[in-house]
């Protein structure tokens, strides 16, 4: 039997991918593909589903524990140019409980016809009924109607986002309902990650960076996706990263733009300090510091307090921002 690195390389090439465009649609790099090819490294378990989803296969065929064209489509499976799944590719779940009522496949004929702000309110209702795989399975359903990823973010699951923070703070939510929430947006932007369709690559980087003491960093992966679909180099450090190593990682990466998420005002105080930090260093290349999250919404000059270079309350806004600031 096939090792997990021959036959990682065997289906790539198989379905037509490079190394290079198989790590941009799974949000890595080129190394690490060969690294998984060359035995050195081996993906977690949530990497190894990401890799059989984007291949079209389950995660006991890419295992080598079953026929890799047990799954449904893997025969037409194809490609575009950068390497990201066609809909005919993805698995649609047939278990009518875990569809539910009206499942978007049935419900509309085109994504133009979609009712987001229907869409928005049922994807809270069914988390909150303790049903979230059927809110993610409708998310999945609307890529495959054709509703691009862009609108999706834009208009179900960021503002999705946004209202349940806001019904958290409010005290109309518990926190373990905002987690569920969140969690299970976490899971649909796993599974969009195959419909994405990037621009060519504009040449510039953007390194995300949650401050030190946030819990979460949803909101800035979400940015993440929208610079990585505007064509931008995207590199993501999420939480639990203590300051000194943020700026060390900066300085290391070079960014041309960086993104730092605070969402509790207690910890402003962090992103300060390591704006300070970057711009205090005998550079030449200082990034653009941008900031987003709940923290700076309350107070709309707060941004400048601290002196970063701008402020976005949404993934869309900070790619028209940055398109207009970064030449």
């Amino acid at each position: 039997m096939k090792s997990f690195a021959e036959r990682l390389k065997h289906l790539r090439k198989q379905r037509g991918l490079t190394q290079k465009q198989l790590g941009e649609a799974l949000g890595i790099g080129q190394t690490a593909i060969a690294n998984y090819e060359q035995g050195n490294r081996s993906p977690d378990g949530e990497g190894l589903m990401r890799i059989a989803e984007v291949l079209d296969i389950s995660v006991d065929a890419l295992l080598g524990r079953e026929e890799s064209s047990s799954r449904p489509h893997g025969d037409n499976a194809s490609f575009d140019q950068m390497g990201h799944a066609s809909s005919a590719m993805t698995q649609i779940e047939m278990d009518p409980e875990l569809r539910g009522e009206d499942p978007p496949l049935e419900k509309y004929k085109s994504d133009a016809e979609v009712d987001s702000d229907w869409e928005r309110e049922r994807y809270i209702e069914l988390v909150l009924e303790g049903l979230p795989v059927v809110a993610i399975n409708r998310v999945n359903e609307l890529a495959v109607l054709g509703m691009p990823v862009n609108r999706i973010y834009r208009e179900i699951l960021e503002p999705i986002l946004i209202v349940s923070g806001e019904m958290w703070a409010s005290g109309k939510m518990a926190i373990h309902q905002e987690h569920a929430i969140s969690q299970s947006i976490i899971s649909c932007m796993g599974l969009l990650r195959a419909f994405m369709k990037r621009k060519p690559s504009n040449g510039k980087r953007f390194l995300g960076v949650v401050v030190n003491g946030e819990m979460h960093g949803i909101g800035l992966m979400m940015v993440c996706a929208y610079m990585y679909m505007a064509g931008w180099d995207v590199m993501d450090l999420g939480a639990y990263l203590p300051g000194p190593e943020a700026a060390e990682a900066i300085k290391t990466y070079k960014p041309d733009v960086v993104g730092l998420s605070v969402t509790m005002t207690y910890n402003v105080h962090s992103a300060e300090m390591l704006i300070s930090i970057l711009k205090d260093e005998n550079s030449e290349k200082i990034p653009l510091i941008l900031v987003g999250g709940q923290a700076f919404s309350m107070d709309s000059e707060l941004w400048q307090k601290i002196h970063a270079d701008a402020f976005a309350r949404k993934g869309v806004e900070a790619v028209a921002m940055l398109d207009r600031l970064i030449k």
